[in-house]
């Protein structure tokens, strides 16, 4: 939306609900959040203040991946930084040496950069989807997420949409996208076990009386 606080933005709806990010999701979270400073240098050979954003919060999330989440070969499961001043100003607090946060800023910087990478070329490799998303987004101001679905079908045909998320032999997504806000999206869950129906109560019936047994007026 144009806005005198924002050019624009992405929101990212849930198709369920989540309460837990696997390693491979914050990467691909991370890739995202760089996808507006990948597409300036993709289609304009240069770059703007209007990824700021974006850069502090990918940073945040991948710091968080090796500082705390232990998800990081280097420091395996060692806790190097601690929430415990959140109620302060936020800041998480060092549990480790100078020298040991100079080898956390060097992993945090290098998964910065692999996901840099990974936006970029995704999205050098869709150029032309890229530049119609873009198009369509100047003539209408806000797309759902059928309308995009929509527009990459035009260029990537019906089966580059995917209802599940197949993954291949090292755990990686494979090609395709899932859907992002279909109808499908919108119809209710289907349930292994279906609740047993209630017959709806009808309020104009007489409420029956249930007569007491022998034992229960004891």
């Amino acid at each position: 939306p144009r806005t005198m606080g924002s050019l624009g933005y992405t929101m990212q709806v849930p198709m369920e609900d989540k309460y837990l990010m696997s390693k491979h999701e914050i990467l691909q979270e991370i890739s995202i959040l760089l996808g507006g400073r990948s597409a300036e240098e993709v289609e304009f050979g240069s770059i703007t203040t209007g990824a700021s954003n974006d850069i502090e919060r990918a940073t945040a999330m991948a710091r968080r991946m090796i500082s705390m989440y232990g998800m990081s070969d280097t420091f395996d499961m060692m806790a190097l930084e601690s929430n415990t001043n959140v109620y302060l100003d936020g800041r998480p607090i060092s549990n480790v040496s100078p020298e040991t946060q100079t080898k956390l800023d060097m992993e945090t910087h290098a998964i910065i950069k692999q996901c840099h990478d990974v936006a970029r070329n995704l999205l050098a490799e869709n150029r032309e989807l890229l530049t119609a998303a873009a198009e369509r987004l100047l003539e209408k101001e806000t797309l759902s997420g059928a309308e995009l679905v929509a527009i990459i079908k035009e260029f990537k045909g019906d089966a580059f949409i995917k209802d599940e998320k197949p993954l291949d032999t090292q755990g990686r997504l494979s090609e395709g996208i899932s859907n992002l806000g279909g109808e499908d999206q919108l119809a209710a869950p289907e349930t292994e076990n279906p609740s047993i129906p209630i017959d709806p109560i009808d309020p104009l019936e007489p409420t029956k009386q249930i007569e007491p047994t022998e034992q229960s007026k004891l």
